[in-house]
């Protein structure tokens, strides 16, 4: 048999404004955090994926992230119309490479009870704590950026002798995000009616969710030994994750 202990959440919130329609407040810590109220596994692609290369994660029933660092919230409006807009400073402890400084925003509007749209950007790794682990330099990471053939020195001839400039992938990459939930029965529901009774507090809701995880193209390894990417980031249809779901009950 063994043991283990982890950290679930572990912060603290100061709430400087809360008077029904306007609040704001501030949290630090190791916190949950879900900004796509209906999804259920899939999506929440922003704080749950990497760049270059790209990967998601997921855990079954946790549709949700856990973030260490500050976040800055505020919102406005009423159950007809409201917007809210986060504002994250984030340190990445679970997946390497470690501490290294993300800034994120998260915005939504919400208009009477029947469509919710979300719009988001995180600029991921962006102050580096160590730039060899963030960007290594090895051949593994290595692309040509441009290619010039050498000279001769004296009769200006090409001598068949290629001299390449090389760049590095990074860990670094800007990801966007798009979210939209549509409820068609968000007028009467909670109300007391048949319809009401049937959809209950969520069934019926259409909701969807994309994203670009990372706007920067880099091309292919071809000429290192290993070659260790044939096909490069620099399509964007392959950087594009996207869920489309609804809500039964």
């Amino acid at each position: 048999s063994w043991n283990a202990f982890s950290v679930r959440e572990g912060q603290g919130i100061l709430s400087l404004i809360n008077n029904g329609s306007l609040s704001f407040e501030m949290a630090f810590g190791y916190m949950p955090f879900k900004y796509n109220p209906e999804v259920r596994d899939l999506g929440e692609f922003l704080f749950r994926s990497g760049t270059y290369p790209l990967y998601l994660l997921g855990d079954f029933d946790r549709p949700f992230a856990r973030l260490t660092g500050l976040r800055a919230s505020f919102s406005y409006g009423n159950a007809g119309l409201g917007a809210n807009f986060d504002a994250l400073a984030l340190t990445e402890r679970e997946i390497r490479p470690f501490w290294d400084i993300s800034l994120a925003g998260i915005a939504s509007a919400h208009f009477f009870k029947m469509i919710d749209i979300g719009a988001g950007a995180d600029f991921a790794h962006l102050v580096p704590m160590d730039s060899r682990i963030t960007t290594p330099d090895t051949n593994l990471t290595s692309y040509i950026i441009d290619s010039t053939e050498a000279l001769d020195s004296s009769t200006g001839q090409p001598l068949g002798i290629w001299q390449y400039n090389y760049g590095h992938y990074t860990f670094k990459g800007t990801k966007l995000m798009m979210r939209a939930t549509i409820d068609p029965f968000g007028t009467v529901r909670g109300k007391k009616s048949i319809v009401s009774d049937i959809v209950g507090k969520n069934g019926g809701k259409i909701y969807a969710e994309a994203a670009i995880i990372g706007l920067e193209n880099y091309p292919a390894n071809l000429t290192m030994n290993p070659v260790s990417n044939p096909f490069g980031y620099d399509k964007l249809k392959e950087k594009m994750p996207w869920m489309v779901g609804i809500s039964m009950f």
